[in-house]
Protein backbone atom coordinates (compact mmCIF):
# COMPACT_ATOMS: atom_id res chain seq x y z
CA UNK A 1 0.00 0.00 0.00
CA UNK A 2 0.94 3.62 -0.89
CA UNK A 3 -0.04 6.60 0.65
CA UNK A 4 0.63 10.59 0.82
CA UNK A 5 2.57 12.19 3.00
CA UNK A 6 -1.14 14.00 4.43
CA UNK A 7 -2.53 10.79 4.51
CA UNK A 8 0.73 9.51 7.12
CA UNK A 9 0.50 11.87 9.42
CA UNK A 10 -3.10 12.24 9.75
CA UNK A 11 -2.73 8.59 10.52
CA UNK A 12 -0.36 9.28 12.96
CA UNK A 13 -2.29 12.08 14.29
CA UNK A 14 -5.31 10.35 14.72
CA UNK A 15 -3.49 7.27 16.58
CA UNK A 16 -1.63 9.56 19.10
CA UNK A 17 -5.20 11.32 19.27
CA UNK A 18 -6.79 7.76 20.53
CA UNK A 19 -3.67 7.62 23.29
CA UNK A 20 -5.02 8.18 26.88
CA UNK A 21 -1.73 8.71 28.32
CA UNK A 22 -0.86 11.18 26.34
CA UNK A 23 -3.68 13.16 26.28
CA UNK A 24 -2.81 13.70 30.08
CA UNK A 25 0.87 13.62 31.32
CA UNK A 26 3.66 14.81 32.99
CA UNK A 27 7.23 14.66 32.25
CA UNK A 28 9.82 16.24 34.25
CA UNK A 29 13.07 17.87 32.55
CA UNK A 30 15.37 20.55 32.01
CA UNK A 31 14.45 23.60 30.30
CA UNK A 32 16.99 24.02 27.67
CA UNK A 33 15.64 26.54 25.88
CA UNK A 34 12.82 28.93 26.39
CA UNK A 35 11.33 32.05 24.46
CA UNK A 36 8.35 34.10 24.32
CA UNK A 37 6.96 35.13 20.73
CA UNK A 38 3.44 36.57 19.96
CA UNK A 39 2.32 35.98 23.64
CA UNK A 40 2.95 32.13 24.06
CA UNK A 41 5.81 30.19 25.36
CA UNK A 42 7.99 28.18 23.16
CA UNK A 43 10.35 25.96 25.17
CA UNK A 44 12.50 22.56 25.12
CA UNK A 45 13.35 20.48 28.13
CA UNK A 46 15.64 17.98 27.70
CA UNK A 47 17.42 14.79 29.83
CA UNK A 48 20.84 13.01 29.47
CA UNK A 49 18.70 10.70 26.81
CA UNK A 50 16.39 13.03 24.82
CA UNK A 51 14.33 16.42 24.54
CA UNK A 52 10.85 17.02 23.77
CA UNK A 53 9.72 20.81 22.17
CA UNK A 54 7.04 21.91 24.12
CA UNK A 55 4.24 25.06 23.63
CA UNK A 56 2.22 26.65 25.91
CA UNK A 57 -0.43 29.80 25.67
CA UNK A 58 1.42 32.52 27.59
CA UNK A 59 -2.09 33.45 30.25
CA UNK A 60 -1.74 29.64 31.19
CA UNK A 61 1.96 29.31 32.57
CA UNK A 62 4.96 32.00 33.82
CA UNK A 63 7.26 31.45 31.41
CA UNK A 64 10.80 29.53 33.57
CA UNK A 65 14.13 30.27 33.34
CA UNK A 66 16.28 28.23 31.26
CA UNK A 67 18.36 25.52 33.53
CA UNK A 68 15.77 24.92 36.22
CA UNK A 69 14.14 21.43 36.26
CA UNK A 70 10.61 21.61 35.68
CA UNK A 71 7.39 19.08 35.58
CA UNK A 72 5.10 20.04 33.06
CA UNK A 73 1.76 18.86 32.47
CA UNK A 74 -0.15 18.42 28.98
CA UNK A 75 -1.15 16.24 26.26
CA UNK A 76 1.49 15.25 23.36
CA UNK A 77 0.30 16.13 20.24
CA UNK A 78 1.27 15.35 16.78
CA UNK A 79 1.78 18.12 14.03
CA UNK A 80 0.90 16.55 10.77
CA UNK A 81 1.38 19.78 8.61
CA UNK A 82 5.24 19.92 10.08
CA UNK A 83 5.88 15.86 10.64
CA UNK A 84 6.61 17.03 14.18
CA UNK A 85 5.84 16.24 18.22
CA UNK A 86 5.20 19.10 20.49
CA UNK A 87 3.41 18.82 24.40
CA UNK A 88 1.19 21.17 25.13
CA UNK A 89 1.63 22.50 28.43
CA UNK A 90 -1.07 23.83 30.73
CA UNK A 91 0.88 23.71 34.14
CA UNK A 92 4.43 24.12 34.87
CA UNK A 93 6.17 23.05 38.27
CA UNK A 94 8.97 24.59 39.13
CA UNK A 95 12.08 22.22 40.80
CA UNK A 96 15.86 22.92 41.29
CA UNK A 97 18.18 23.53 38.75
CA UNK A 98 19.21 20.84 36.10
CA UNK A 99 22.49 19.05 35.61
CA UNK A 100 23.26 21.11 32.31
CA UNK A 101 22.85 24.58 33.92
CA UNK A 102 24.84 23.52 36.86
CA UNK A 103 27.53 22.50 34.96
CA UNK A 104 27.41 25.53 32.72
CA UNK A 105 27.69 27.59 35.89
CA UNK A 106 30.40 25.66 37.43
CA UNK A 107 32.41 25.58 34.18
CA UNK A 108 32.18 29.45 33.83
CA UNK A 109 33.01 30.41 37.22
CA UNK A 110 36.31 28.39 36.85
CA UNK A 111 36.78 30.16 34.13
CA UNK A 112 36.16 32.91 34.86
CA UNK A 113 38.52 32.82 38.07
CA UNK A 114 41.01 31.54 35.77
CA UNK A 115 40.61 35.24 34.13
CA UNK A 116 39.96 34.18 30.34
CA UNK A 117 36.96 36.45 30.51
CA UNK A 118 38.81 39.46 32.05
CA UNK A 119 38.36 43.29 30.33
CA UNK A 120 42.04 43.83 30.89
CA UNK A 121 42.91 40.90 28.38
CA UNK A 122 40.48 41.51 25.44
CA UNK A 123 42.31 42.74 22.45
CA UNK A 124 41.62 45.95 20.39
CA UNK A 125 39.97 45.31 17.17
CA UNK A 126 42.23 46.46 13.69
CA UNK A 127 40.86 49.73 12.06
CA UNK A 128 41.38 48.40 8.19
CA UNK A 129 41.81 44.94 8.42
CA UNK A 130 42.97 43.65 4.95
CA UNK A 131 41.84 39.76 5.55
CA UNK A 132 38.90 38.28 7.96
CA UNK A 133 39.05 34.65 8.92
CA UNK A 134 35.86 33.37 9.54
CA UNK A 135 34.85 30.23 11.06
CA UNK A 136 31.59 28.68 10.61
CA UNK A 137 29.72 26.82 8.39
CA UNK A 138 29.75 26.45 4.62
CA UNK A 139 26.83 26.86 3.66
CA UNK A 140 23.68 28.96 5.45
CA UNK A 141 22.87 32.31 5.95
CA UNK A 142 25.87 33.11 8.49
CA UNK A 143 29.18 33.31 5.62
CA UNK A 144 26.86 35.06 3.26
CA UNK A 145 25.90 37.42 5.26
CA UNK A 146 29.46 38.10 6.31
CA UNK A 147 30.72 38.33 3.43
CA UNK A 148 27.84 40.83 1.72
CA UNK A 149 28.40 43.69 4.70
CA UNK A 150 32.27 43.09 3.99
CA UNK A 151 32.47 43.51 0.71
CA UNK A 152 29.88 46.15 1.05
CA UNK A 153 31.73 48.25 3.37
CA UNK A 154 35.19 47.07 2.37
CA UNK A 155 35.59 45.94 -0.75
CA UNK A 156 39.29 45.20 -0.77
CA UNK A 157 39.23 43.25 2.14
CA UNK A 158 39.69 39.14 1.79
CA UNK A 159 37.67 36.23 3.57
CA UNK A 160 39.39 33.58 4.80
CA UNK A 161 36.79 30.89 5.33
CA UNK A 162 37.55 27.83 7.74
CA UNK A 163 34.45 25.40 7.08
CA UNK A 164 32.89 23.84 10.24
CA UNK A 165 30.21 22.09 11.27
CA UNK A 166 28.29 24.58 13.76
CA UNK A 167 26.62 21.70 15.99
CA UNK A 168 26.93 17.77 16.41
CA UNK A 169 29.97 15.21 17.17
CA UNK A 170 32.45 16.84 15.40
CA UNK A 171 31.44 20.57 15.96
CA UNK A 172 34.16 20.76 18.74
CA UNK A 173 36.95 19.62 17.37
CA UNK A 174 36.50 21.31 14.06
CA UNK A 175 35.63 24.67 15.51
CA UNK A 176 38.80 24.27 17.56
CA UNK A 177 41.09 23.40 14.85
CA UNK A 178 39.77 26.32 13.25
CA UNK A 179 40.49 28.72 15.96
CA UNK A 180 44.00 27.20 16.10
CA UNK A 181 44.43 26.94 12.64
CA UNK A 182 44.01 31.21 12.08
CA UNK A 183 46.52 31.51 15.93
CA UNK A 184 49.05 29.24 13.96
CA UNK A 185 49.44 30.81 10.53
CA UNK A 186 47.92 34.34 11.74
CA UNK A 187 47.33 35.46 7.74
CA UNK A 188 44.52 37.31 8.71
CA UNK A 189 44.26 40.30 10.94
CA UNK A 190 40.73 39.29 12.47
CA UNK A 191 38.89 36.17 13.35
CA UNK A 192 35.11 35.89 13.63
CA UNK A 193 33.61 32.49 15.06
CA UNK A 194 30.15 32.39 13.98
CA UNK A 195 26.99 30.25 13.94
CA UNK A 196 23.48 31.40 13.05
CA UNK A 197 19.96 31.14 15.68
CA UNK A 198 19.18 27.92 17.50
CA UNK A 199 17.90 26.47 20.78
CA UNK A 200 20.13 26.13 23.88
CA UNK A 201 21.14 22.69 22.65
CA UNK A 202 22.31 23.81 19.25
CA UNK A 203 24.19 26.61 20.61
CA UNK A 204 25.85 24.06 23.73
CA UNK A 205 28.76 23.88 21.70
CA UNK A 206 30.14 26.82 22.40
CA UNK A 207 30.15 26.35 25.57
CA UNK A 208 32.93 23.71 25.70
CA UNK A 209 35.86 24.39 27.44
CA UNK A 210 38.35 23.51 24.49
CA UNK A 211 36.63 26.18 22.27
CA UNK A 212 36.69 28.66 24.85
CA UNK A 213 40.42 28.32 26.08
CA UNK A 214 41.19 28.33 22.17
CA UNK A 215 39.27 31.30 21.42
CA UNK A 216 41.31 33.10 24.88
CA UNK A 217 45.04 31.50 23.23
CA UNK A 218 43.86 33.28 20.56
CA UNK A 219 46.72 36.20 19.48
CA UNK A 220 44.50 37.74 17.25
CA UNK A 221 41.51 39.44 18.03
CA UNK A 222 38.47 37.45 17.77
CA UNK A 223 34.56 38.39 17.26
CA UNK A 224 31.94 35.99 18.52
CA UNK A 225 28.85 36.00 16.40
CA UNK A 226 26.81 33.47 17.83
CA UNK A 227 22.83 32.87 17.51
CA UNK A 228 20.91 36.04 18.36
CA UNK A 229 21.09 38.90 20.93
CA UNK A 230 19.48 37.32 23.90
CA UNK A 231 21.38 34.03 23.61
CA UNK A 232 24.88 34.22 25.69
CA UNK A 233 27.67 31.83 25.47
CA UNK A 234 31.03 31.26 27.29
CA UNK A 235 32.91 31.87 23.97
CA UNK A 236 31.41 35.29 23.76
CA UNK A 237 32.74 36.40 27.13
CA UNK A 238 36.05 34.93 26.06
CA UNK A 239 35.79 36.47 22.74
CA UNK A 240 37.37 40.12 21.97
CA UNK A 241 34.33 41.58 20.90
CA UNK A 242 30.75 39.86 20.41
CA UNK A 243 28.07 40.67 18.12
CA UNK A 244 24.54 39.63 18.24
CA UNK A 245 24.11 38.96 14.42
CA UNK A 246 26.27 38.02 11.73
CA UNK A 247 25.92 41.04 9.99
CA UNK A 248 27.10 42.81 12.82
CA UNK A 249 30.33 40.93 13.31
CA UNK A 250 31.11 42.02 9.89
CA UNK A 251 30.05 45.93 10.64
CA UNK A 252 32.18 45.73 13.62
CA UNK A 253 35.71 44.16 11.83
CA UNK A 254 34.76 46.77 8.73
CA UNK A 255 34.75 50.60 8.07
CA UNK A 256 32.13 52.00 5.52
CA UNK A 257 34.71 53.21 2.99
CA UNK A 258 31.94 55.30 1.21
CA UNK A 259 31.31 57.08 4.45
CA UNK A 260 35.61 56.93 5.48
CA UNK A 261 35.83 58.59 1.80
CA UNK A 262 32.65 61.75 2.02
CA UNK A 263 34.21 61.96 5.80
CA UNK A 264 37.86 62.49 3.99
CA UNK A 265 36.00 64.42 1.38
CA UNK A 266 35.02 66.74 4.10
CA UNK A 267 37.80 67.39 5.89
CA UNK A 268 39.56 68.11 2.52
CA UNK A 269 36.95 70.56 1.74
CA UNK A 270 37.31 71.69 5.10
CA UNK A 271 41.05 71.87 5.21
CA UNK A 272 40.55 73.91 1.39
CA UNK A 273 38.55 76.36 2.71
CA UNK A 274 40.41 77.56 6.16
CA UNK A 275 43.66 77.30 3.55
CA UNK A 276 41.77 79.57 1.49
CA UNK A 277 40.67 81.84 4.15
CA UNK A 278 44.15 81.77 5.88
CA UNK A 279 45.84 82.92 2.51
CA UNK A 280 43.36 85.25 1.61
CA UNK A 281 43.76 86.54 5.40
CA UNK A 282 47.04 86.25 5.29
CA UNK A 283 47.47 88.50 1.85
CA UNK A 284 44.96 90.96 3.69
CA UNK A 285 47.77 91.51 6.03
CA UNK A 286 50.31 91.43 3.53
CA UNK A 287 49.15 94.09 1.67
CA UNK A 288 48.33 96.22 4.63
CA UNK A 289 51.79 95.78 5.66
CA UNK A 290 53.48 96.57 2.14
CA UNK A 291 51.19 99.70 2.47
CA UNK A 292 52.82 100.40 5.96
CA UNK A 293 56.19 99.76 4.60
CA UNK A 294 55.73 101.81 1.58
CA UNK A 295 54.60 104.79 3.22
CA UNK A 296 57.15 104.19 5.96
CA UNK A 297 60.17 103.78 3.40
CA UNK A 298 58.83 106.56 1.11
CA UNK A 299 59.38 109.00 3.88
CA UNK A 300 62.18 107.86 5.31
CA UNK A 301 63.45 108.18 1.61
CA UNK A 302 61.93 111.65 0.74
CA UNK A 303 63.24 112.43 4.31
CA UNK A 304 67.17 111.68 3.28
CA UNK A 305 66.56 113.26 -0.18
CA UNK A 306 65.75 116.65 1.14
CA UNK A 307 68.67 115.84 3.64
CA UNK A 308 71.32 114.83 0.92
CA UNK A 309 69.51 117.91 -1.02
CA UNK A 310 69.92 119.90 1.46
CA UNK A 311 73.77 118.78 2.42
CA UNK A 312 75.00 119.09 -1.26
CA UNK A 313 73.67 122.51 -1.42
CA UNK A 314 75.70 123.45 1.77
CA UNK A 315 78.84 121.61 0.27
CA UNK A 316 78.44 123.54 -3.08
CA UNK A 317 78.30 126.63 -1.02
CA UNK A 318 81.22 125.68 1.33
CA UNK A 319 83.09 124.63 -1.88
CA UNK A 320 82.35 127.87 -3.98
CA UNK A 321 83.49 129.57 -0.75
CA UNK A 322 86.82 127.62 -0.74
CA UNK A 323 87.11 128.21 -4.44
CA UNK A 324 86.78 132.12 -4.13
CA UNK A 325 88.98 132.21 -1.32
CA UNK A 326 91.98 129.96 -3.14
CA UNK A 327 91.31 132.42 -6.35
CA UNK A 328 92.36 135.09 -4.23
CA UNK A 329 95.07 133.22 -2.52
CA UNK A 330 96.17 132.45 -6.13
CA UNK A 331 95.83 135.78 -7.38
CA UNK A 332 97.43 137.75 -4.09
CA UNK A 333 100.83 135.30 -5.29
CA UNK A 334 100.64 135.53 -9.03
CA UNK A 335 100.87 139.28 -7.45
CA UNK A 336 103.52 138.78 -5.51
CA UNK A 337 105.42 136.59 -8.27
CA UNK A 338 104.68 139.31 -10.76
CA UNK A 339 106.46 142.01 -8.04
CA UNK A 340 109.33 140.06 -7.95
CA UNK A 341 109.83 139.07 -11.59
CA UNK A 342 113.37 139.68 -12.29
CA UNK A 343 112.50 141.15 -15.49
CA UNK A 344 110.24 143.75 -13.62
CA UNK A 345 113.22 144.38 -11.39
CA UNK A 346 115.43 144.91 -14.48
CA UNK A 347 113.42 147.12 -16.09
CA UNK A 348 113.12 149.37 -13.05
CA UNK A 349 117.11 150.10 -14.22
CA UNK A 350 118.41 147.04 -12.53
CA UNK A 351 120.61 144.73 -13.79
CA UNK A 352 122.23 141.31 -13.09
CA UNK A 353 126.00 140.72 -12.66
CA UNK A 354 127.39 137.14 -13.68
CA UNK A 355 131.44 136.14 -13.13
CA UNK A 356 132.06 133.06 -15.22
CA UNK A 357 128.52 131.97 -15.18
CA UNK A 358 127.80 132.34 -11.36
CA UNK A 359 125.75 135.43 -10.36
CA UNK A 360 127.55 137.99 -8.20
CA UNK A 361 125.52 139.23 -5.19
CA UNK A 362 128.58 140.88 -3.71
CA UNK A 363 130.84 142.86 -4.15
CA UNK A 364 133.72 141.06 -2.29
CA UNK A 365 133.63 138.40 -4.85
CA UNK A 366 134.90 140.94 -7.32
CA UNK A 367 138.34 141.89 -7.80
CA UNK A 368 139.53 144.83 -10.25
CA UNK A 369 140.36 143.36 -13.91
CA UNK A 370 137.37 140.82 -13.57
CA UNK A 371 135.14 140.42 -16.55
CA UNK A 372 131.29 140.29 -15.91
CA UNK A 373 127.95 139.77 -17.70
CA UNK A 374 125.63 142.38 -17.23
CA UNK A 375 122.39 141.29 -17.58
CA UNK A 376 119.50 144.23 -18.11
CA UNK A 377 116.06 144.01 -19.20
CA UNK A 378 116.49 144.74 -23.15
CA UNK A 379 119.78 142.88 -23.00
CA UNK A 380 123.62 141.87 -21.65
CA UNK A 381 126.69 143.62 -21.75
CA UNK A 382 130.47 142.68 -20.65
CA UNK A 383 132.56 144.59 -18.80
CA UNK A 384 135.63 144.83 -16.56
CA UNK A 385 135.55 145.79 -13.04
CA UNK A 386 137.95 148.54 -12.31
CA UNK A 387 137.39 149.16 -8.76
CA UNK A 388 135.79 147.49 -6.08
CA UNK A 389 134.48 148.55 -2.68
CA UNK A 390 132.82 146.42 -0.01
CA UNK A 391 130.39 148.50 1.99
CA UNK A 392 131.46 148.93 5.83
Amino acid sequence: MIVSVTQLNNYIKGVMDLDETLNFISVKGEVTSCKMSHGNIYMTISDDGGQIDCFSFGDLVTQPEVGVNVVVTGKVRYLPKYGKISLFVSKIQLADFGKNYLLFVELRDRLQKEGLFDLARKKALPKLPKKIGVVTSRTGAVIRDITDVVSRRQPFTDILLYPVHVQGDSAEDEIVDGINYFSRTQNVDVVIVARGGGSNEDLSVFNSERIVRAVAACPLPIVSAIGHGVDFTLTDFAADQRAVTPTEAGELVTVDVITLYKYIDDCLYTLSTVAENSVRTRQHMLSRALYSMYSVVGSAIQQRKNFILSTLSEMQWTCQQLADKRQQQVEMSLQKLSDNNPAKILSKGYAVVEKNGHRVTSSGQLTTGDEVLLKLSDGSANAVITASEVNK
